[in-house]
């Protein structure tokens, strides 16, 4: 790459993230944009030995029988396709039905050129790709759009981690702008891929062997990468008619208020909040998004909807901190943020981003409103990017942002930002 684009692309970065690492994290940030950039990557991979490390015998998954004292079954609850605007940016091009594939078995070859395959196909799975990204590719191909949707669009259309920053970081403007700046028309296109993850569930249901639930990721940004995200799970294919999106609801109240009034008949739902570890605080801080105090009918409303964690993805641990005086070296695990120093910073831990603390607070809260509303179920689940469910054996493990995590950029110096 030549000085000045070298260069150029640096002060993007520092501009896109505030000068942090940004000459560290420089070498991440250019994806493939040609052909030969892509075949570059491919004999990458081709050149690795793949028969230089321990490959077990590939399982068949088994139907278990009944069993009166329950069975065990396993899967992913986050998994994005390339209908999340990030991971089709990162170079992702597998669908929700390659996904689903994948979970059952099926073998696949990434754009990288590195083949993903499961030792053991998932028992259920949920597509939550986010749903501020519903209908983008639909309402780009609109001759009526807005020149600023038309600026979007033509931003689509280059992967680049750069754009993705872009985009992201404005994300915590408040309140937020549809794409079109035109509701009833951005919730048609939402509308029509939200049908998609309906059907492709559908579609993929085997029932006895294989579960699949309609899902999706609302996903409201905070400064600094920050996120205050939760999957929404559906029990069956009786759903709102639309994925609440944080366009739709700009609080994680308004979110389970929207989908008390949408879910109704036989829907039933449950959302799963995750990276307590980014939300700087706000993971069981008892206020929104926006500064809000939850109210005792807030907490009665997160203990109806709430009854999930996610506390370990590809993005770190939640559980706990050493930096809080826990005892046990498991703490140090996967937690790459410092503790924060004082109220208002980012980049950083807080007591309340911790789900150890967050169920003391539970019990707290029992003694004063009668309920624990943190009285929840832990899950760990991958946050992949690359459609590839349950793709977490270390034996075996291609990253999950396609180009952005491909052989080379997994051999460059680990940042924070392979990883969405």
């Amino acid at each position: 790459m030549q000085y000045k684009k070298v260069v150029g692309l640096v002060v993007l970065v520092a501009l896109a993230v505030g000068g942090y690492r940004a000459v560290q994290v420089a070498g991440t940030l250019v994806l493939p944009t040609t052909d030969e950039d892509v075949e570059a990557i491919v004999a990458s991979a081709n050149a690795q030995n793949e028969e230089s490390y321990y490959r077990p015998q590939r399982t068949p998954l088994e139907i278990q029988q009944p069993n009166p004292l329950n069975n065990v079954f396993f899967g992913d609850l986050h998994i994005h396709t390339n209908a999340s605007v990030d991971a089709y940016l990162f170079g992702n091009r597998f669908d929700m039905d390659t996904a689903y594939q994948v979970a059952k078995g099926r073998s696949v070859v990434l754009r990288t050129g590195e083949r993903v395959e499961l030792t053991r196909p998932l028992d259920f799975a949920a597509l939550t790709d986010h749903a501020e990204g519903f209908g983008r590719r639909l309402a780009c191909l609109d001759p009526s759009k807005s020149e600023e949707a038309q600026e979007v669009c033509d931003k689509f259309a280059r992967a680049s981690l750069i754009t993705f920053l872009e985009l992201r970081n404005r994300g915590p403007q408040r309140d937020l702008t549809v794409f079109n700046n035109d509701s009833a028309t951005e919730r048609k296109y939402a509308a029509s891929t939200w049908q998609l993850v309906l059907d492709s569930a559908e579609r993929n249901y085997e029932p006895g062997k294989f579960t699949t639930f309609a899902g999706y990721e609302y996903s409201p940004v905070l400064p600094d990468r920050g996120k205050h995200h939760r999957n929404i799970i559906f029990r069956s294919l009786d759903t709102p008619k639309y994925a609440v999106s944080s366009f739709d609801a700009a609080s994680e109240i308004d979110l389970w208020k929207e989908l008390e009034s949408t879910c109704t008949n036989e829907c039933e739902f449950l959302t799963i909040p995750h990276n307590l570890n980014k939300t700087w605080g706000l993971a069981f801080s008892g206020k929104t998004i926006d500064g809000a105090t939850y109210t005792e009918d807030d907490w009665k409303l997160r203990e109806r909807s709430g009854p999930l964690v996610e506390m370990f993805q590809i993005k770190g641990n939640s559980e706990c901190s050493v930096a809080f005086g826990a005892g046990d070296e498991e703490c140090g695990y996967e937690q790459f943020f410092p503790e924060c120093e004082e109220e208002g910073q980012t980049s950083c831990i807080y007591p309340t981003s911790m789900m150890r603390d967050g169920l003391q607070i539970g019990l707290a809260l029992e003694d004063q409103i009668g309920i624990n509303p943190l009285k929840v179920g832990l899950i760990g689940s991958t946050d992949t990017h690359n459609s590839n469910p349950g793709d977490t054996e270390e034996w075996d493990y291609r990253g999950a942002t396609t180009f952005a995590s491909s052989p080379a950029k997994r051999r460059f110096k680990s940042t924070r930002f392979v990883g969405t």
